[in-house]
């Protein structure tokens, strides 16, 4: 499986590439959006982006999951133990007859909650939710601002500049 993902993955890595002649023939927009999308900068504050946008969603989840926990009252505890299966009583040889299968039998608890600590741990919840909102919004408009300045530089630069900016994966200082 491997062997064949890597000449998949090399081809769709060496295909994306553009190569000097490509800048040629793009407008000035599109090397500038070239270059400063695909810099070691951009990449780095999209990933950034990115996770943050992933622990705004996860926070959400617990959220949700705290705030159906206070509606239902109630957490269940679930016990779980396996029971082996019983052999076949007309099995004649019995070393044939073993058969080490289980069952599983769970039992599940209904536990009462402490509202106040759920409650508090909620308020928690919602205090990251918010610090992560705002990290989220401040890691988009530093990609922004940076995303415009370094576009209005590279729309600057010739062909051959601007595909040397984008082959090292810097941006104009």
């Amino acid at each position: 499986m491997t062997s064949r993902v890597l000449p998949v993955f090399l081809i769709f890595v060496l295909g994306c590439a553009a190569t000097l002649e490509d800048f040629y023939g793009m407008s000035r927009f599109k090397r500038a959006d070239l270059v400063c999308s695909q810099s070691k900068n951009a990449r780095e504050q999209k990933s950034k982006i990115n996770q943050f946008a992933y622990e705004l969603q996860k926070i959400q989840l617990d959220i949700d999951q705290k705030k159906q926990l206070l509606e239902r009252g109630y957490r269940v505890h679930r016990h779980c133990r396996d029971i082996p299966n019983q052999i076949d009583p007309n099995c004649k040889d019995k070393d044939d007859c073993v058969i080490h299968t289980y069952t599983q039998i769970c039992e599940e608890t209904p536990v009462p909650i402490n509202y106040a600590y759920e409650e508090k741990k909620l308020n928690q919840l919602e205090n990251s939710l918010a610090s992560a909102s705002y990290s989220l919004d401040e890691a988009e408009a530093v990609w922004e601002i940076s995303y415009t300045e370094c576009n209005e530089k590279v729309q600057d630069l010739s062909v051959q500049e601007s595909f040397s900016y984008y082959e090292s994966g810097t941006e104009p200082p």
